[in-house]
Order: C-alpha cells, then structure tokens, then sequence
C-alpha cells in the first residue's frame, strides 16, 4: 500500500517483478468492463427520455445524435462511448442496487450520459462545461428543478471526486464507477494510461511525464474509493499498485504501453529536438500528421515562418500554434500561448536556429520545408549548411538546397556523420528516392524517366477534354495542387529541379539546372492534343537522364507524345509516375495518385521515422 503523496522508486528488475505480480493477481479482482455496445447505449438513452416523459421522439433522437458525436471528437481515446458503457455496466451490477433502491437511477443514467459530453484535453472546466450542457437541455425538456440540481452537482463532483459529509451511497459509487478504471488489471491499466497520453498528445514529453506523475500522486494522497461496495473489494490496492507501477515509469521517462509488459526501463529513447523550417502548407500538414499519432521521436522546439521564429526548449503547443496560424504568423504566438510553459521569440530563421543550437539539450534535426527559392536557396540553405557541419541530421522537403549545393551538402554530411534525408522532394509520397537509393543498391542505371509534375500533367489532361491552358491551370489551383504563380511547374523547371536531384543522389552523377534541356508545355496547342490523339497517343512532360555510352548522363524535360495506353500514358490528372531501367533489377514502374499535400507531409515524416531510429 502505499500512503499520502510518498511513492517508492523502483529499480527497473523490481518494477518488471511487480508488474508480473500484478498480472498474476489480476484474476483475484473484479472487472465488469465488457467493452462498447453502441446499440445498447441508445437503447438506453430512449429507454430514459422515455421514463422521464420526453415523448417527442425527435429529441430523444437528437440528443443522441450530439451524445455520439461528441464522444466520438478525434481528440478522444478514453473519454468515449467505450467508458459511458463500462460505467453502465457496474451500474447495472451487483454494485448499482444501492442506486435502484435509492430512487437514484435516472439521476445516475443522466450523470453517466453528460458528466464528459464536454471534453478538451486543454481545458480545465470540463466538467463545469458538461454540467452546463445537462442543465440546458434540462430546461428545454422541463425537467424537474430538484433532478436538474442533483444531476449537475453529481457531473461537477467528478472533477474532484470528493463528495461533501454525509452523500448518498448512489453518489459515491457512481464516483467509484468513473474511477474504477484505476484498479483494472494491469492490461486494461496500461492500455487506459496509454490512451490519457493520446489525449495530451499536444504536451511535450518531459512536461507529460511530470504532469502525469503529479496528477497520480494526487489520487493517492486520500482514498480512491469512497463507496461501501468498492471498500469490501480489492479496488483500493489494486488501483494503487497500477498507480505506483505508472509512476515508477514515468519517472524514468517511460509512457506506459498497452502490451501486457510494460516497455524496458533500462533503455530510455531519447527523443529528437527538431527545428522546423517553414510552416506553409507542407509544415502544416506536418504537425496535423503528427498530432494524428504519425509521430516519430520527436519533439519540435522551434518553427520558423516569413515573419519570424518560435523557440520552446519544452516543445511548442502544436494545436495552438496550428489554431494561431490561421490568422497570424508564429512569431505573434508567444504572447497568446498558454500552455504553462515559455515560448520566446526570434526575429529570423538564423537566430531561431542558433537558439535550438545552444540550448542546454541541443538540437538533433532540422526540417525544411521552407518556400523554393532557386536563386539562393534561400533562409534555409546557409542553415543545413551549418548543421550537417555540425552532424545534425537534415530532412528536407524543399528541392532548391539540392538543387544548388548537393554535392557539398552530401559530402558534409557524411563526413560528420548526420543524416541527409529527401525523399519529399521528388513526386510527394512516392518514395522514388528510397527505392533507387536504398532498395536498388547495387545496381548500374541505365536510365531514370519519369512523370514527376502532377500540375504539367493535370493541365495536359485537361487539355484533352477541350479545356484551354489558362482553365486547366485555373482547375489545378482549384483543388489546390497549383502555386499561384505556376510558372515553374508549366515551363518545365520544377520537373527539371526533381531530376537534378534524381540523377545526383540516384545516379550519383554530378548535375546542376545548366546540365538539363528544358521544354515546357506552355505552347502546347490544340492542334498538338489533335494530332497525337490521331496516332492513338496522348502528350505528357516527361523527364529522361540516360547513362551514356562514355559514362556521361544526357538529361531532359521535354512534352513527349506516348502511345496512350503505355505507362506514360495511362499517369493522368494528378498522377505522377517513375521508370527505372537498370542491368540487375531490370525495368521497375512506380506511379502515385495525388491531389493534395498531404502525402508530401507524409514522406517528411517517413525520413523522420528513419532520422529517430523508430
């Protein structure tokens, strides 16, 4: 047992040892949690409005409707439908019958249904919130004033868990209930602890485990249970053990896991320190990814834009930063966060960088996906440049660094031992640069062509369907895969700038834009589209370097007409496709379908998986 806020740190050996201990007692204690009945639960909620006269079946039906919605937000994991079921099931146990021989069970059952219908991991009034969504659909539906009153002093007691001298043993027990979570074997327990972190998926990982361990302290400072039923039971040593296990994890920098063997505690993952470089689409894109739960190790402590830098050496709130965004830029973020911890401010890229850089834990791997800017590559390339001098890891989703410097910045890197990884830089999330790095090693490559511009190749689809190059571009920034200024993609530069970087890092032929023959598809006509239609074939911009006999590559992006049912022919609207003619894999087709940014997001994080060793 343990007492008061004391908690014992356990070795590693000892915890593993308790851990085992508790699954082998796991069989001693009660567990009525059967897992979630959707059906049942709205059963029961029109059983309810019924008893309580509600006989306009729309309102029940809609109530419902907002109860399901509302437990089913993405930024729930425990807080859901899951936990109303497992609450009704002890109610409807041996446990409830004090509740039904109190006359308490429809104050409970509506106690059950709203006391989280109002949930924002970040928020501290929750409960007040449901309380006082319960209390207006109280007033709409004419429901007693002495039911209204009870029924919300039960939701706000779940925020302590504390009931004034002298409650009802209903009352106590439905706290008991919402408790009862903490003393479920130690699977169930750890799948619980892992769900919580989801929720506060947003917190930086020191601050979580700190904050967590806070918490579970608190619970253990007076008695968890404070019913009869849940006294005459094991609950009350068996949620301490949980506890104690969860925090001896914590503390050592550990989240619990939903296996049924906590993770090693010997071994602590160090979590990569990440600049990142550009909070456009793409940047965007990034963070919504990573609080999706497509996170590598990783915790962000610096985003630069346009107008400036955040800096954060806990990790910036990536919900807040994202909300913020929408309206302003992220240097403006600082004085609206208010997460608890300090973010500062950085009136460039470069100080936002030498911020990360000499901060007490360093800095392990920058991120760019800033604007292209081919002239000079550019805030981000004298950036990369420093960091992989000084071995820290660069993934970049952002051509124009490679373009203008590979060769130096390949050399660097090796040389100090960082990571230079690029694969969104070529056709979004198809891994063209992976497969002919990596999985084609070995190989000699004859030629590498290739669809790589999915706006070059929208518009020439669009082209086929009678529509003029201006309404095709018009249709492309539409659904949002054209710039602004689409001048690179249809004058052939953005496919140039992919093969530059192909034929470098793949072919391992040294190669700048002087090297390419370009031809765009700006002057493509009607009478074009006409005649290849004619011969059975359809135009697409295709790139090509080929391995010439004297070892020299001959590279160009040219509009080639291609029979249209070839490979080639068949990469339309969106599509972008790769063809690796090689001596020992022979010939390998690769195509992607993509009309957002989402997948170039995506292969960002891919080579951040990689860089954090997940």
């Amino acid at each position: 047992m343990i007492a008061g806020a004391t908690i014992a740190v356990l070795g590693a050996t000892a915890l593993l040892q308790r851990a085992n201990a508790l699954s082998a007692k796991s069989s001693e204690w009660i567990d009525l949690t059967t897992g979630l009945d959707v059906p049942g639960l709205r059963n029961r909620w029109i059983a309810l409005c019924e008893r309580l006269h509600l006989t306009k079946e729309v309102t029940a039906t809609r109530y419902w409707q907002e109860i399901e919605r509302r437990h089913n937000e993405p930024q729930r994991h425990y807080h859901t439908l899951t936990h109303l079921s497992e609450l009704f099931n002890y109610l409807d146990s041996n446990f409830g019958t004090p509740v039904q021989h109190n006359g308490a069970q429809d104050i409970a059952e509506l106690a059950i249904f709203f006391h989280d219908i109002v949930y924002d991991p970040r928020a501290n009034d929750n409960e007040e919130k449901s309380a006082g969504l319960f209390r207006s659909f109280a007033h709409e539906n004419g429901l007693g004033t002495g039911l209204t009153d009870q029924v919300y002093d039960w939701i706000v007691l779940t925020k302590s868990h504390s009931p004034p001298t002298g409650s009802s043993e209903a009352l106590r027990l439905f706290l008991d209930f919402d408790m009862a979570i903490l003393s479920k074997p130690l699977e169930g327990y750890l799948d619980y602890a892992a769900q919580i972190r989801q929720e506060y998926i947003h917190v930086a990982h020191d601050q979580y485990c700190q904050g967590r361990a806070s918490v579970l302290r608190k619970f253990c400072q007076n008695t968890i249970y404070v019913s009869d039923g849940f006294k005459t039971i094991a609950a009350e040593q068996r949620a301490r053990e949980n506890i104690q296990l969860e925090i001896a994890m914590l503390e050592k920098g550990n989240i619990p896991s939903n296996n049924n063997t906590p993770p090693p505690l010997e071994h602590v993952h160090h979590k990569k320190r990440v600049l990142l470089l550009g909070f456009g689409n793409v940047g965007r894109r990034c963070v919504e990814l990573v609080l999706r739960g497509v996170s590598p190790s990783m915790t962000i402590i610096g985003i630069s834009d346009s107008q400036g830098g955040l800096y954060n050496t806990n990790g910036i709130d990536l919900p807040g930063i994202l909300e913020h965004k929408k309206t302003s830029n992220v240097s403006a973020f600082a004085a609206a966060a208010s997460n608890g911890s300090s973010h500062s401010t950085t009136a460039t890229s470069q100080a936002l960088y030498q911020q990360c850089l000499e901060s007490t834990d360093g800095l392990d791997l920058v991120i760019d996906v800033s604007p292209v800017n081919l002239s000079d590559g550019g805030i981000s390339l004298p950036i990369l440049q420093s960091a992989v001098s000084q071995g820290i890891s660069c993934v970049l989703a952002n051509k124009a660094p490679l373009v203008l410097d590979y060769a130096n910045l390949s050399t660097t890197a090796r040389a100090n031992n960082a990571r230079l990884l690029f694969s969104a830089t070529v056709c979004g999330g198809l891994p063209v640069i992976n497969v002919g790095t990596r999985d084609l090693r070995g190989a000699k490559f004859h030629e590498i062509s290739g669809i790589f511009n999915s706006t070059s190749n929208y518009v020439l689809t669009e082209l086929e369907k009678d529509q003029t190059v201006q309404q095709a571009i018009k249709g492309a920034q539409h659904i949002g895969i054209a710039e602004a200024d689409p001048s690179l993609d249809i004058e052939g530069f953005d496919t140039a700038n992919k093969l530059i970087i192909i034929t470098n890092s793949i072919m391992g032929h040294n190669c700048t834009l002087n090297d390419v023959t370009i031809t765009g598809i700006q002057h493509i006509t009607k009478a074009d589209i006409v005649a290849a239609k004619a011969r059975g074939e359809v135009l697409r911009l295709v790139a090509t370097s080929t391995r010439e006999s004297n070892g020299s590559v001959a590279m160009s992006v040219k509009p080639m007409s291609v029979p249209q049912h070839s490979f080639f022919g068949q990469c339309n609207n969106t599509s972008m496709c790769v063809r690796f003619s090689t001596d020992i894999f022979e010939e390998i087709e690769l195509k992607t379908k993509e009309e957002g940014v989402y997948p170039t997001s995506a292969a960002v994080l891919r080579d951040c998986f990689d860089v954090c060793g997940d």
